[in-house]
């Protein structure tokens, strides 16, 4: 086999400067010439890129996608073959050939052999710098749309020496149509008022990068039509249920029991303790009232109704060791649909739960104060000492007495803290 008579050709030009990433398609046209001496058969083992094989950090960046080769064919003398793959450089930089080889022969004697591309050049891609967007505004009758041209750099270079031209011509009523800019760094924005009286709109832009001229990218943005008002479906919003005017009455359980005060729409009820609900609804047609248990903090059971009043038993399961607020939740049923309303509760500690708190704090210290005490006057012979000298007495034992008044002073404590949370209701 000589390798001298294949020949590769590339149709077309291909560009010495390339943007990085960016797919270029190459169109080989592959000849096994019959009028070089000794031309015999050959066989196209394969077509890659010269980054096949090698270790990472030897790797260019070159890539070719050659799934449409067809390996194994033989070519005769006088043979051609043609195919198109599609090449990309993913490093931007200065690349000399060969960038790409064919396999030829048969293995393990095949041949590779440079595809005939010129030294390239990477450059940055503009198409991948720049984002654009049109967006309309409104419509004036007899010029056009009002819209913004937005330009947002999402890329990495820094850009010089930017050019911006918007045309065509006859197609801008009012605006900017050529902009310079000396500079154009990563994340700035460019927002560019414009009245154009066309749906297609054509941007070019040049510009530098580190002095070196980029090829110039020319868009067409179509710009969209302005939502008109009437085609916007309006948003209806929940019809919210009609509040319950009832009259609401809380009273502890028994039969002389008067009703508790409501200072600013808040009842303050004791943990633990048993109440009668009463609920008179003001509507003529009433078909039932109902009240909403509140899970860990109150258990409703419902009375028998008397004379258009409804009754509940409100049993509170929750004893806080401060004061907590909660809410009770009714539902009065009528003729017009469901009316609702709410039962606001300010729980305050029972007696018991203050002291089982204020015991629990302080049965270390009392327990120390008494041990003090006994340790004082476990001398049968010094009690009578200690009763004429009491003044030294309680000296010498006044942190063990100050500590058998721990658990009064905590049970203040607590009352006092759970007064004053009552007080923010005024």
């Amino acid at each position: 086999m000589n390798s001298e008579s294949i020949q590769i050709e590339l149709e077309g030009q291909l560009p010495t400067q390339l943007p990085v990433g960016e797919p270029v398609p190459l169109r080989l046209v592959i000849r096994n010439r019959m009028d070089v001496p000794g031309a015999q058969p050959t066989i196209l083992r394969g077509l890659a890129s010269v980054d096949i094989g090698k270790k990472p950090s030897e790797r260019r960046g070159i890539e070719l996608e050659a799934e449409m080769f067809e390996r194994g064919i033989t070519l005769q003398p006088g043979d051609e073959y043609r195919c198109e793959v599609i090449a990309r450089f993913t490093r931007e930089g200065v690349l000399p050939p060969p960038h790409f080889v064919l396999s030829v022969g048969q293995e393990p004697y095949d041949r590779r052999i440079g595809l005939p591309t010129p030294t390239i050049e990477v450059i940055p891609a503009l198409q991948r710098e720049l984002r654009m967007v049109i967006e309309p505004i409104c419509t004036y009758e007899q010029i056009g749309t009002k819209a913004v041209l937005r330009i947002k750099h999402i890329g990495t270079s820094h850009l010089h020496e930017m050019r911006l031209q918007i045309g065509p011509a006859e197609a801008v009523r009012v605006g900017l149509t050529t902009i310079y800019k000396p500079t154009f760094t990563p994340n700035e924005d460019l927002e560019i008022p414009l009245v154009v009286s066309q749906g297609v709109i054509e941007v070019r832009i040049e510009v530098q990068v580190e002095k070196r001229v980029l090829t110039p990218i020319i868009r067409q943005l179509v710009v969209p039509p302005v939502r008109e008002e009437t085609a916007i479906k309006l948003f209806r919003f929940l019809e919210p249920r009609k509040l319950s005017d009832a009259e609401v009455e809380l009273r502890p359980f028994g039969e002389d029991s008067r009703p508790l005060k409501c200072r600013h729409g808040v009842y303050v009820v004791n943990g633990q303790g048993k109440y009668r609900l009463i609920i008179r609804p003001r509507h003529p047609q009433v078909r039932d009232v109902r009240v909403v248990s509140h899970r860990g903090v109150a258990e409703v059971d419902a009375l028998p109704v008397r004379d258009g009043t409804w009754e509940f038993q409100v049993q509170l399961v929750s004893d806080p060791t401060l004061v907590n607020q909660s809410t009770l939740h009714y539902e009065v049923l009528t003729a017009d649909g469901p009316q609702q309303g709410e039962v606001n509760l300010f729980i305050r500690p029972s007696s018991p739960r203050l002291w089982t708190t204020a015991t629990a704090c302080g049965a270390a210290v009392t327990f120390k104060g008494l041990l003090g005490l006994f340790l004082a006057l476990r001398e049968p012979e010094a009690i009578w000492q200690h009763l004429f000298l009491s003044g030294e007495f309680l000296y010498n034992n006044s942190l063990n007495l100050l500590a058998l008044a721990c658990i009064p002073a905590f049970w203040l404590g607590l009352w006092t803290t759970n007064r004053c949370l009552e007080l923010t209701m005024d």
